[in-house]
């Protein structure tokens, strides 16, 4: 027992990801929302759920490239008491590629990184929305795809050299281009066509936190 954990200590001391290393794993995140009036009513509802699989190569010390998938839901509730509200749910899912540099901290076993991805993916939604003052029910499909750049910086921390556990924070600076179609299912002869281009980053409210795990194996010694 004490000679396995001098060989983890010893190989922390080492800490470089060597070339050749192959990389396998998920990150997974889930935000939600409420606000509330003063009397505590619940005004608005949202809640964001993401899961990326990937697998990637080290192609030189502390650099992998690699790929993966995405999966993901978010949904949006708005209503208060005159009986307005909105409705809106998306899915959706897709594929990208990506790039990430470690940078070791000493011998602690701790890393930060820094993950460049580009990736596409489609969606489905509904959007739902009345307003009390008209009575007007509106209810809308839309699906599309989006085409999107992100940065995303995390921390990893090696448990054993094989087994890293890590925290990030999910496209916190991004660029997009999506083009989406609704069609009104009150009038399915009426249609929207969108096509939008957006720069940001998601600090504050909009700051998504991801969480994940990679085995590593193979590698030159």
């Amino acid at each position: 027992m004490l000679s396995a954990f001098v060989f983890i200590l010893i190989d922390h001391a080492q800490a470089q990801i060597n070339a050749g290393t192959g990389m396998a794993g998920f990150s997974f995140n889930y935000s939600t929302g409420k606000s509330k009036t003063n009397n505590g009513t619940v005004t608005s509802k949202s809640s964001n759920t993401g899961i990326y699989p990937s697998y990637g190569y080290f192609v030189k010390q502390n650099l992998i490239v690699g790929g993966g998938l995405a999966f993901y839901n978010t949904k949006y509730e708005n209503g208060n008491s005159t009986n307005d509200f909105t409705l809106q749910k998306r899915n959706g899912y897709g594929l990208n590629i990506f790039a990430r540099q470690y940078k070791n901290l000493g011998s602690s076993g701790f890393y930060l990184f820094l993950q460049g991805a580009a990736g596409a993916d489609l969606f489905k939604g509904e959007n739902k929305w009345q307003g009390s003052s008209s009575n007007v029910y509106t209810n809308r499909k839309e699906k599309g795809v989006n085409i999107q750049l992100s940065l995303s910086p995390g921390i990893s921390y090696a448990v054993t050299p094989m087994f890293h556990i890590e925290t990030g924070l999910n496209n916190l600076v991004y660029a997009m281009y999506s083009n989406a179609k609704a069609d009104y299912i009150n009038d399915p002869s009426s249609s929207i066509k969108s096509n939008n281009f957006n720069i940001g980053a998601n600090i504050g409210a909009n700051t998504e936190w991801s969480i994940g795990a990679r085995l590593l194996f193979g590698g030159k010694k």
